[in-house]
């Protein structure tokens, strides 16, 4: 076996302690994967996510000082239209400050609408309380994300098929490249990017 890896509630780690993290790192767990989804507290609370910024930051610092590896999950478009700018500067924030050694972005997908399976938000998107992001504002969001993490040796990967945009490296190499990327792909015609959009949403 090369290496140990769990998905984990940030919340349960924090029950745990770092004396007993220490104890999982003895056992063989290498990496951690962790759904941090935003680093805003507003937006934590409003999707229910049952972790504050300071459980987090706590937790993060026991599996590195444990020798265990984290890797972040971030999801794009969790605060909507109307948040977007607190999303990703706080999410910032905490990466920058926890220095993980991987984050990973996925897409919000709301699903079943109208349907008896419909996630919970929709009720929260028909009352107005939440605007679902544009796909072009999830990738402006991956822009300004890269914009404002520091060149740390974390590997970052927008790299999952329901993202809008793709790009991976490492914050200390390939961080211009990828913002490059981005770049370019906003400069492309409207109709080009629509296209795009819509051949991506089709998928799922």
């Amino acid at each position: 076996m090369q290496r140990l890896t769990s998905y984990a509630r940030v919340s349960t780690l924090s029950k745990l302690g770092p004396e007993n993290i220490g104890l999982l790192k003895e056992s063989g767990l290498d990496r951690v994967h962790l759904g941090l989804e935003s680093g805003d507290e507003e937006i934590l609370r409003f999707q229910r996510k049952g972790q504050s910024t300071k459980m987090v930051i706590s937790v993060a610092g026991w599996l590195k000082d444990a020798g265990i590896e984290v890797s972040y999950y971030v999801l794009l478009g969790l605060g909507g239209q109307n948040r977007s700018e607190q999303h990703v500067k706080a999410t910032a924030e905490i990466i920058n400050e926890t220095a993980p050694e991987f984050v990973r972005l996925r897409r919000l997908w709301l699903y079943g609408e109208g349907t008896e399976k419909e996630c919970p938000l929709m009720a929260q998107v028909r009352s107005g309380d939440f605007v679902p992001q544009s796909p072009e504002g999830t990738v402006i969001e991956v822009q300004r994300l890269l914009e404002q993490l520091q060149p740390l040796p974390t590997f970052f990967a927008c790299d999952h098929a329901n993202n809008f945009i793709q790009v991976s490296g490492f914050l200390n190499e390939d961080r211009e490249e990828m913002l490059r990327e981005v770049h370019d792909f906003l400069r492309l015609p409207e109709e080009q990017r629509k296209a795009h959009y819509d051949l991506i949403g089709s998928r799922i």
